[in-house]
């Protein structure tokens, strides 16, 4: 009884020993190894529904360990008032989203470099 008492503590420290190191690899590669902030910038024309597009890349940047976007960048290309409406909803909900216009963009990642 003992010793199986034993091999289990043992199991369990070894599965803690990795699950440590997995969680020590992902922060060491988390973001640092780009050198710079990455963004994702999703154009939303007249004629699309972005609320599918934006929760679906949301989705993938919060739950993937492979997505190293940073931030949102939702691009109105002369979106509808409907589209505009759902874009302000999903940036309220997201502080990594942010609408703008074409003309906008360049003004967008000078703040981000200072």
């Amino acid at each position: 009884m003992e010793s199986m008492l034993v091999t289990a503590t043992l199991l369990l420290c070894v599965i803690l020993g990795i699950e440590l190191v997995k969680i020590w690899a992902k922060l060491k590669a988390s973001g640092k190894r780009y050198g710079c902030d990455i963004f994702g910038v999703i154009p939303v024309y007249p004629e699309d529904n972005p609320e599918l597009k934006l929760r679906s890349c949301i989705s993938s940047m919060r739950w993937s360990e492979n997505v190293p976007i940073h931030k949102i960048i939702i691009l109105d290309m002369g979106m509808s008032l409907e589209s505009a409406e759902i874009c302000r909803n999903i940036c309220n909900e997201f502080e990594f989203a942010e609408i703008c216009k074409p003309e906008d963009i360049k003004n967008i990642f000078q703040q981000q470099k200072k």
